[in-house]
């Protein structure tokens, strides 16, 4: 009985990281291009279109070992399409969270992720929005009829981030289909935002497109160090946003979090008012 009890209390305590999809620790310093994924699933490629794409060209001093740097000119990874990285069938949408490190140079081009193209889109983080400029802004697309204009829901920052300056960021996505179901959270404190819409927002798709950190279409890129970025399919806990941020030191290790939790929560911080329609 003893054994089966303690049995009981390992499984119940012990993390489990099936929620990881994907985690680049950035301290790729190397005579190659590839950035690894710790969890062993989705390696990144880097490229530098008209310089040196090996990472030990991009790696500089990062907030938890190194970074990698990008010129905000043709510098990105690319990251393979994969199901994993895509949280909606075209019906219904799934939640997903992101988390990441970020130092900006320039905010009117610092693309964190996305999964997109010119013509076909799944969701972003970044700064280039059309309308939205020089503001942190998260955002999922319906691409039920890709020749139509955009439908969207977005959450952006307000105030802007500063410059030169290492930020925790953590974006979340319940999956509900409204703007209520995302949230932004800096330096582990609920970001004061805005939310938008665009056109009669259903589903995202599951498209072809490939990742990308760094970029969202080729000229809106990223000036500036990202380090230690991950990717879960559940919304983070207040206790998993805590862990990672771990007192403004931040942490790369996955076993010092609990298991990323499933039920979806919207931020304390009450919306501004919505934004005018755009086309990202």
């Amino acid at each position: 009985m003893r054994k089966i009890l303690c049995l009981l209390i390992l499984i119940l305590c012990s993390p489990c990281w099936a929620d990881a999809i994907a985690h680049y620790k950035m301290n790729d310093n190397a005579a190659s291009t590839t950035v690894v994924d710790t969890t062993g699933n989705h390696n990144g490629d880097f490229n530098d279109v008209t310089g040196d794409a090996n990472t030990s060209a991009h790696s500089v001093a990062g907030k938890i070992g190194t970074a990698l740097e990008f010129d905000g000119t043709d510098d990105y990874i690319v990251i393979v399409d994969h199901d994993d990285f895509s949280f909606g069938d075209g019906s219904n949408d799934s939640s997903f969270s992101i988390s990441a490190w970020i130092y900006i140079h320039d905010t009117s081009k610092f693309e964190v992720l996305s999964k997109r193209n010119t013509t076909t889109k799944e969701w972003r983080l970044g700064t280039g929005i059309p309308g939205l400029v020089n503001k942190m802004t998260f955002i999922v697309y319906d691409e039920s009829d890709p020749s139509a204009p955009d439908d969207y829901i977005l959450i952006d920052e307000i105030p802007l981030l500063n410059t030169n300056q290492w930020y925790h960021l953590v974006v979340t996505y319940n999956g509900n289909g409204s703007t209520s179901g995302l949230d932004m959270y800096v330096d582990n404190s609920p970001e004061p935002h805005g939310h938008g819409t665009g056109g009669s927002y259903g589903a995202m798709n599951n498209t072809a497109n490939n990742v990308n950190i760094g970029k969202a279409k080729s000229a809106q890129l990223t000036d500036g160090f990202i380090d230690n970025i991950m990717l879960f399919d559940a919304v983070l806990s207040a206790h998993e946003r805590q862990r990672l941020y771990n007192n403004g030191n931040g942490t790369e290790q996955l076993a010092d979090l609990n298991q990323v939790t499933r039920n979806p929560r919207r931020s304390v911080t009450s919306p501004l008012p919505t934004r005018s329609r755009y086309e990202f």
